[in-house]
């Protein structure tokens, strides 16, 4: 079992699997981004209606993928958040007629 080290603790194990190699790679992926968004002029595009559509159903989505992420993971999120302040978490039980 490995564990991470936040401040010199170690705390809950797998919970928190940190690459620091992929952070500062997205965050030198955002920092371009934001510098050639900022730098470009104007498009002078059309944007079609059907587009507007199409970016809502992907938020939604993305809503709904976010949603379902949660609810699998839930116990994980508030064991790591528990342990993190030092409170004993809460136990979890479920029936086996409960479906996910």
């Amino acid at each position: 079992m490995s564990s991470c080290k936040i401040r010199n603790k170690v705390v809950c194990g797998d919970a928190l699997n940190v690459n620091t190699q992929g952070a500062s790679r997205l965050l030198v992926f955002i920092s371009s981004f934001g510098f050639f968004a900022s730098v470009s002029g104007p498009a002078w595009a059309y944007v079609d209606p059907g587009v507007g559509g199409m970016l809502v159903q992907l938020l939604l989505g993305g809503v709904a993928g976010l949603a379902v992420i949660m609810r699998l993971y839930w116990e994980k999120v508030v064991n790591f958040w528990c342990k993190l302040c030092g409170k004993t978490p809460p136990s979890v039980t479920r029936n086996d007629d409960e479906s996910l």
